[in-house]
């Protein structure tokens, strides 16, 4: 195995040009480019469960590759794919076990914070399944999205 890089130029909106190295992975003689992460939702309502999560992240709705999927884009590079699976395979199993993390930023007051962002989720449908609770490194709480996914939310605590 060995990394090769890349030149990949960016332009921002003042028209300045920005170069930066990006690592490829060569394995064998066949060059694979970097691989994007991403965090797929089964759902028997894709749109109504994709402007949900738009809101709840502040990402931006596309839609996908077909009219039963939509994606949810973050400038960070993560996304968020949700779809309706095909009728020809069984329903995905749902769980805790994979779960999204929703984290803003760092405050002085996160249960406060916490507790104003969990409100504004259930505005959108979701439910509270753990209150929040303050703990030395933040405020979580445990939330289920309108189709009875668990999801995490999290506000850091600032480091004083």
């Amino acid at each position: 195995m060995q990394h090769l890089y890349e030149d990949v130029l960016f332009r921002n909106t003042s028209c300045l040009m920005l170069c930066l190295r990006q690592p490829l992975l060569v394995l064998s003689n066949h060059l694979m480019f970097p691989v994007h992460l991403s965090v797929v939702i089964a759902s028997s309502h894709p749109q109504k469960l994709s402007e949900f999560y738009a809101f709840a992240t502040n990402g931006d709705l596309l839609p996908g590759i077909s009219s039963d999927h939509y994606v949810i884009s973050h400038p960070n590079g993560l996304s968020i794919q949700i779809y309706r699976p095909s009728k020809n395979r069984s329903w995905p199993d749902r769980g805790r076990s994979t779960a999204l993390c929703l984290q803003e930023t760092p405050s002085e007051n996160p249960i406060s914070l916490i507790g104003k962002w969990a409100t504004s989720l259930t505005s959108k449908g979701a439910s509270i399944v753990e209150q929040p609770t303050l703990e030395v490194f933040g405020a979580e709480s445990w939330l289920i999205d309108p189709e009875g996914n668990c999801f995490l939310i999290f506000v850091p605590k600032i480091k004083t």
